[in-house]
This record gives structure tokens, sequence and C-alpha cells, in this order.
């Protein structure tokens, strides 16, 4: 009888802390919704650092959100689009096959080419509402932002050849 008790005791307690360990970790649309907040975020944090220095008329101000809400659409259709192909090449590189994530990402070069252009046009459509002095301050700004994307791509790069060992 008291080896029952016992064996109950110790199923009810491992059930227990299993429990309270799954209440601890973030579910997975928890974790979704933490991610989309964190990039939403960034795409804030993006527009201050893409206008720092630039002071912006009432008018321009209206004139870039209605050219951003022009693109929004699209961009949205285009990364929907994309969006199996991501998750595809994010669980190949989980598996670690690197391989079959980059052919993912060569299979979709065309489509990814044509979102980065839409987003350059998008700046130039932007930068052409701005006066000259203004356009400095943009301009230093956008070459700011592409050289940290760059760094961050070479720091990458390099992360991925030290653990492939070269």
């Amino acid at each position: 009888m008291r080896r029952i008790a016992l064996s109950a005791l110790a199923l009810a307690m491992t059930l227990g802390s299993a429990s309270l360990v799954a209440a601890q970790q973030p579910g997975q649309a928890q974790a979704q919704q933490q991610g989309r907040r964190e990039w939403q975020k960034g795409r804030r944090d993006l527009r201050k650092k893409l206008f720092k220095d630039v002071k912006l008329s009432d008018q321009q101000k209206a004139q870039i959100k209605a050219i951003n809400e022009k693109y929004r659409v699209q961009l949205k259709e285009a990364r929907e689009s994309l969006r199996p192909a991501m998750q595809e090449a994010r669980a190949d590189r989980q598996k670690g096959d690197q391989a079959a994530a980059r052919a993912v990402f060569e299979r979709n070069r065309g489509q990814l080419e044509q979102l980065r252009a839409q987003r350059e046009h998008e700046l130039r459509e932007i930068r052409a509402l701005l006066t000259p002095e203004q356009q400095k301050h943009f301009d230093a700004n956008v070459a700011q932002l592409k050289a940290r994307m760059q760094q961050r791509q070479e720091r990458r790069h390099e992360r991925q050849q030290e653990k492939k060992g070269f």
C-alpha cells in the first residue's frame, strides 16, 4: 500500500513539474506575436533612422505616408508569396542543411530582387519629395543603414565560416 502511495505521489510531482515548465514556456502563437512586435518596432526604428536630422513639414509627412501606404500593399503581397519559401529555407537551416536553404533562395532570387527593387523605388519616391538640404541628410542616413546592413552580413558570413572550420 505504501509503495502505491509513493508511486502516486511521484507521478503527481512529475506531472505537476512538467505542467509548470510547460506553462513557463511561451506557446508558438505567443512567440509569433512577440516576433511580430519586434519586427514592427524594428520598422519604426528604421523609419526614425531614415529621417534622422530631417525636419519634415506636415505636407511632406502626409505625402510620405501616402507613398508608404501605396507600397505597403505591394510589399505585403510579395512577402506573403515568399513566406512558404522562407519557411522552407528556415527549416532547412535548422536541420543544418545549408545547401538546401541556399537552393531555396536561388529558386526565389527573382522574387527577392523584385522585392528589393520595390523598396528602392519607394525610397526614390520619398527622396523626390525632399528639399536639397533634406536630401543630403536622407542620403547620409540611407548610406549609413546600408553600411550597417553590409557589416551584419559580413559578420554573419564570418560566423558561418567559423562554424564550418575555415
